[in-house]
């Protein structure tokens, strides 16, 4: 990120869906910071915490996830617009929402396996014969 006296702030990423992230976490950190500075001033990270919130926070899940949110969020504003004003809605809004379409490889699930039932044949050998 790149703040420009007077013009702003450029940024920049991996994907387009990675400058929205940034852009909107930036204005949102920034409000944060100045709320702590108006309670005393606020210590930077460690380098070891920073890497740990950058690994994380730009991780592909955690920028999908928020994509993911935003789109919906714009789906329901667009409806509300739409119906209020008589227009018709945009058309492909959904498909831009899913992260298969992001161009990244999906995050992988791990499935839990349910347990097996014991096999019952374990006892047959104790029983006393008369």
């Amino acid at each position: 990120m790149l703040l420009l006296r007077r013009h702003g702030a450029s940024l920049a990423g991996k994907s387009v869906r990675e400058c929205v992230f940034r852009c909107i976490y930036t204005t949102r950190n920034a409000e944060l910071q100045l709320r702590a500075m108006a309670i005393g001033t606020p210590s930077p990270l460690s380098p070891g915490e920073t890497e740990k919130c950058g690994g994380h926070n730009l991780g592909s899940r955690g920028v999908e996830r928020a994509w993911e949110y935003w789109v919906t969020r714009l789906q329901k504003a667009e409806a509300m617009w739409a119906a209020a004003a008589g227009l018709t809605r945009m058309k492909g809004l959904a498909a831009i929402a899913h992260p298969q379409t992001a161009g990244l490889p999906q995050a992988k699930r791990k499935v839990a396996k349910a347990p097996r039932a014991k096999a019952k044949s374990a006892n047959k050998g104790s029983r006393n014969k008369r």
